[in-house]
């Protein structure tokens, strides 16, 4: 994943935000989200209250999953300490939102860490892509190999 982060709506829509570069700063997802995302109209259209005082980590953890927002957050460092993303969840997820994570499998397979969190009522937490999937019925995508 060359972006910084995604959001995904209960509609599957997938809105990318910002750049992935080496040693990138920490406030580089919220600085990128600002720019890229929270002017779109399609992002005011679904009535998310952005708050410029917070990270938009934690607002996702916060506000956003409880609305059915789903993001995913590029923070690896650098390649040689190998690729690593956070992902919030909301406790269900959309039939779309299902058939999207199937079609970024292939990509997010790729992570060697993985940091997949549903902080709704039992807040669960998985290390594995795999194993987030299967708990939550998503298909995955067959990886193509070269």
């Amino acid at each position: 994943m060359k972006e910084l982060g995604l959001l995904m709506d209960l509609d599957g829509n997938v809105y990318y935000f910002g750049e992935w570069k080496e040693n990138c700063k920490d406030k580089g997802h919220t600085i990128s989200f600002e720019s890229d995302v929270v002017n779109l109209d399609e992002f005011k259209k679904l009535n998310l209250n952005y708050d410029k005082s917070k990270e938009i980590v934690v607002q996702s953890q916060e506000e956003y999953i409880k609305k059915g927002i789903l993001m995913i957050f590029n923070i690896t460092k650098n390649i040689e300490s190998g690729l690593s993303f956070l992902m919030t969840v909301p406790s269900k997820l959309s039939c779309m939102q299902k058939e999207r994570l199937t079609e970024l499998y292939p990509v997010l397979s790729n992570f060697s860490d993985q940091y997949i969190y549903d902080l709704d009522d039992d807040c669960d937490k998985y290390s594995s892509l795999d194993d987030y999937f299967e708990k939550n019925d998503v298909k995955r995508a067959k990886v193509k190999l070269i």
